[in-house]
């Protein structure tokens, strides 16, 4: 009875979590040239907020695999829970593993550093990632969610430096969907688990992911940049453009840059305006020239002209998402500078 028991729940936690990773990741499973399949995966919360995280089941009527895949996910670690907290069947596991090799599988791998940072286990899950991410020759989808995952477990340990730089990577990965889409806010409150929340591999939810750690480090940079105001300025600047993503999500990041920018009585950064689209940072800024705050951000040879420019940016039709992007690429070597990282 207990050999019969033993099998079930082997099969139970392989099946089920190779169902989970066929849809959750399904170019670990099958070679797909299908743009419409994308991944979707657990991290460390960083985008609702903990006071809007809904409590319940998993299930977002506009995802017909959500779902499921939640389903095939619990099954399996209830399963493997099972078979570790029987001494005997995990002794017999052990065995079975070392017979058949399937802790070499690709797609039980990522299952397993699914499961690691659904259990909030982030030591585990990095060391996971880390070692993956080293053996190299991933498809192009697994390496960009295993580098949201890896900075995400740094963020959630509190080491923002370093999950920046992983996120970076992400970033500057070349991926061909998402740019155009939106950040769907439902689809993650709809798989909220705790603290973990899954997101899809597409930009525009990795690049608010990266946006939010960038942010948080650059405000730990401004206060210890107290030496040379220049490079305070460019800290503000960044600050200006990355918090118009998902405005007014970082609205509070604009604030303290613009109360920055009129304690100091001037800011200087050249051609920042190019980066600049967002009305609620255009009005804070047009609010700074009506205060006599000198603003050196475009070519405008006068406050007049510099207000013209604001009118136009308003007008701006280009993706922000695009735009943020380009942002990030051509200021990547100051923002992992000044965070004293390697320029990756």
């Amino acid at each position: 009875m207990r050999k019969q028991t033993f099998y079930t729940a082997v099969n139970v936690y392989l099946e089920a979590a190779a169902r989970y990773v066929a849809i959750s990741e399904p170019s670990l499973m099958c070679k797909t040239t299908s743009k419409q399949t994308y991944s979707q995966f657990p991290i460390y919360g960083m985008i609702i907020d903990p006071d809007d995280r809904p409590q319940g089941k998993y299930y977002d009527k506009n995802f017909d695999d959500l779902c499921e895949r939640q389903q095939y996910f619990m099954a399996s670690i209830t399963a493997k829970k099972m078979l570790d907290d029987d001494y005997a069947f995990a002794e017999d596991l052990l065995k079975l593993q070392k017979a058949l090799k399937f802790n070499r599988w690709r797609w039980l791998e990522a299952f397993n550093i699914d499961f690691s940072i659904k259990d909030r286990d982030y030591d585990q899950a990095i060391r996971l990632l880390s070692n993956l991410i080293k053996a190299g020759n991933w498809p192009k989808p697994v390496l960009y969610r295993w580098r949201v995952q890896l900075g995400s477990c740094f963020c959630a340990l509190e080491k923002i430096k370093t999950s920046v730089t992983y996120l970076y990577d992400a970033v500057m990965q070349d991926q061909e969907d998402g740019f155009d889409a939106e950040i769907d806010a439902e689809f993650i409150r709809a798989n909220q688990m705790g603290e973990i929340e899954w997101v899809r591999g597409v930009h525009c939810d990795v690049l608010i992911i990266a946006i939010q750690a960038i942010l948080t480090a650059t405000s730990v940079a401004l206060d210890r940049a107290t030496s040379s105001k220049t490079r305070q300025m460019q800290i503000v600047g960044w600050m200006l453009v990355l918090s118009q993503y998902e405005w007014p999500r970082f609205y509070e990041t604009t604030k303290y840059a613009i109360e920055k920018i009129k304690s100091d009585g001037s800011f200087t950064y050249p051609n920042l305006l190019d980066f600049i689209y967002e009305g609620g940072v255009i009005e804070e800024l047009a609010w700074l020239l009506n205060q006599d705050i000198t603003l050196n951000i475009s070519n405008a040879s006068d406050s007049r002209e510099l207000r013209e420019q604001l009118i136009k940016a308003v007008r701006s039709t280009i993706s922000p998402s695009i735009l943020i992007r380009n942002f990030l690429i051509i200021t990547k070597g100051d923002i992992l500078s000044e965070m004293e990282l390697p320029n990756r």
